[in-house]
């Protein structure tokens, strides 16, 4: 499995893994319910709007050819379908009155009502990651080098995600992997300059990024507020501001504080506890409420409830 998303309010988990297929589940029994849409030849991408109401599943089929289609999760109302062929990624507004599609060189706006799109997004560069806030916000960015991370407002301003490390003397200590040297100092690039990994908003509109590179980054709209010492390209944030990230194999870190300014450039190792239950490694997590619902590349999904001591965890 690769993508996973939780709707409480219908005690469902919909998965998408690479066998193309797309099943909602009983999160409460595990039992099967359905398969949603037709199986796709190759991996499916699963997207759910902010605020749970529409989930969106784009397929591949023959040739390369990719299709949307978004449904009300309330009532399996198909609610938009159309070709995407050639996007690599997209994300549901609210209430899924459009979405945005991701390609190479551009991304693109598109209502999913057929009603006039009246959100601001002005024209930008393709990007592999796009994600929609509460507010409907857009964090968007390239997963390869040379990543440029823009916080795209509602009102159409782009705000740079991508703060510059501190300037770097030989001896001197940078951001994880930042590369310095020669006589002066230097500014080294972005912390997304590796490339964006994951990106996960919190109820309030907080949301975390993780860099490639190394680190995962706590921001509120453009001021960022903090860092954790973590790799990865899987991420849940929870209201509390604290994060869940897969490590090593089978195991979610669930981070015991919320993230604290980098010193001297680097990002705190932190406190953490362990949610257990999985066998191999943890493809997807996400966080809704205190559920922490997992899904690893065997198949299996796992729900677990957030930590609410500064100790281990086991998932249920």
């Amino acid at each position: 499995m690769l993508d996973v998303v939780y709707l409480p309010q219908g005690e469902r988990v919909i998965s998408a893994g690479a066998d193309g297929r797309t099943l909602v589940w009983n999160s409460l029994t595990g039992e099967l319910l359905e398969e949603l849409g037709p199986r796709s030849e190759h991996r499916s991408w699963l997207r759910a709007s902010p605020d749970g109401e529409v989930v969106g599943v784009m397929t591949t089929g023959a040739e390369g050819h990719r299709a949307l289609r978004t449904d009300r999760t309330a009532s399996s109302e198909l609610l938009y379908e159309g070709d995407v062929t050639h996007a690599e990624d997209f994300a549901i507004g609210p209430a899924g009155s459009y979405v945005i599609l991701s390609y190479q060189r551009i991304s693109e706006v598109r209502s999913t009502t057929g009603a006039a799109v009246t959100v601001e997004f002005p024209p930008r560069p393709g990007s592999q990651r796009v994600t929609i806030g509460p507010d409907g916000s857009v964090v968007h960015g390239r997963s390869s080098s040379d990543a440029v991370v823009t916080l795209l407002r509602p009102d159409g301003r782009a705000l740079a995600l991508d703060v510059p490390s501190p300037p770097r003397s030989p001896g001197g200590v940078g951001l994880p992997g930042l590369m310095g040297g020669g006589s002066q100092p230097q500014r080294a690039p972005g912390i997304h300059r590796v490339g964006l990994g994951a990106v996960s908003f919190a109820p309030n509109g907080a949301f975390a990024t993780t860099a490639r590179g190394g680190g995962v980054y706590l921001w509120n709209g453009p001021r960022l507020r903090g860092c954790w010492d973590a790799r990865s390209d899987v991420l849940g944030l929870h209201r509390s501001h604290r994060i869940a990230v897969p490590r090593g194999r089978g195991t979610i870190a669930v981070s015991n504080a919320p993230a604290t300014p980098p010193q001297a450039g680097r990002c705190a190792r932190g406190d953490w506890s362990e949610l257990h239950g999985h066998t191999s490694r943890v493809m997807a997590v996400t966080v809704v409420g205190d559920e922490v619902v997992s899904a690893s590349d065997d198949g299996t999904l796992v729900l677990s409830r957030w930590p609410t001591e500064q100790a281990p965890s086991t998932g249920r």
